[in-house]
């Protein structure tokens, strides 16, 4: 679009087309009183600071995850995360996207992906036993597949 003279306009820095004034985000600082990108390329520029920020939060997050030892630590970081990225599923979203984005084989993806398996070992050392007079007869039954399965894997790993 190009401005008329009546409306003032203004040369986007990023995208170079002259647009009228108030394609332009305020600021109050500087002669036009508006910022030296327009709201289009503001807002892509936007965009891409903000998958950055998410993806050095999340390098930080696996990084600490990683190294936490007690699960009261373990869970209040998973707790600050899930609230600073909107849910658990906003956490997981993120953080698949995170390991999508890395190339396969990457230190990014191999850090993410232990720091998943450190989360699952150690939710899976502190799970309470459950009820087994409360459990159906299907549902127990799985259960005893699930323990004996974890039986012949620990005696596979001490023979090897």
């Amino acid at each position: 679009m190009i401005a008329t003279a009546e409306s003032p306009s203004k040369v986007c820095y990023a995208c170079g087309q002259e647009l009228p004034i108030d394609q332009f985000r305020h600021r109050r600082r500087g002669r036009s009183g508006r910022q030296g990108r327009c709201r289009a390329c503001y807002n892509a520029y936007m965009r891409g600071y903000r998958a950055a920020r998410r993806s050095r939060t999340l390098c930080q997050f696996t990084s600490l995850l990683r190294r936490r030892t007690s699960l009261n630590r373990l869970a209040g970081l998973c707790n600050a995360n899930v609230g600073r990225f909107g849910g658990l599923d906003g956490l997981a979203v993120a953080w698949k996207e995170h390991i999508d984005a890395a190339p396969p084989g990457s230190r990014t993806a191999l850090s993410a992906f232990s720091a998943i398996a450190r989360l699952l070992e150690a939710v899976d050392a502190h799970r309470l036993a459950p009820d087994y007079a409360a459990l159906s007869d299907e549902d127990l039954q799985r259960e005893i597949q699930r323990l004996h399965e974890g039986l012949l894997l620990q005696q596979s790993n001490v023979i090897a």
